[in-house]
């Protein structure tokens, strides 16, 4: 993915591919950066990408516990995934990915934010959806995921966010995003 921005202050010269998948690669380019400088910058692109917070009629927030090889662990995350293309629209990919990874069906889709992971070290521009009035049902899992679906009260989700519970930072960071809805739901309807 590559986003045009106004008064750019280095210029790709070069570029070239390390190594390329359908999901990610390893990209080298040489740069000017002013005063006849050259250097060379390497990066990860990898597609665009949603984050679904998915919360249920009655206040409960849905989330996967994922085996995720590169840390060799079992993380809590909100169901994500990259988008198929790059020009397909991030409210299919949103309702995908909870369908996919929760089996879930939601009442509407909310537009939080958008952010990069890393703006450093990867391209990755992120959509973050809060999913309201979702229901759940059979899972669609892709065959190479190992997941489980963790269903608790928002609240109790809130704190994991807040406290270091979730470790995956996007997931996080995509839970705090939805705070201020979730909690306003929940005093217009759920406690009422």
């Amino acid at each position: 993915m590559s986003q045009e921005v106004e008064n750019q202050p280095y210029r790709t010269l070069e570029s070239r591919y390390i190594t390329q998948t359908k999901w990610r690669s390893l990209r080298e380019d040489r740069l000017e950066i002013g005063a006849g400088r050259e250097i060379s910058y390497s990066y990860l692109e990898i597609p665009r990408a949603v984050f679904v917070v998915p919360l249920t009629e009655d206040g409960q927030l849905v989330l996967i516990r994922q085996y995720r090889y590169p840390v060799r662990d079992w993380v809590l995350e909100v169901p994500a995934g990259s988008l198929e293309t790059p020009d397909e629209d991030p409210l299919v990919a949103a309702r995908r990915e909870l369908l996919e990874e929760v089996g879930g069906e939601c009442q509407k889709l909310i537009h939080l934010a958008r952010f990069y992971s890393s703006s450093a070290h990867i391209n990755l521009s992120s959509e973050v959806y809060l999913a309201v009035g979702v229901r759940l049902g059979q899972q669609h899992l892709e065959e190479t995921e190992l997941l489980e679906r963790v269903i608790l009260p928002a609240r109790e989700g809130l704190t994991l966010a807040r406290q270091g519970g979730i470790t995956e930072g996007q997931s996080a960071y995509a839970v705090l995003l939805a705070e201020s809805r979730i909690l306003a739901l929940e005093n217009d309807t759920w406690l009422k």
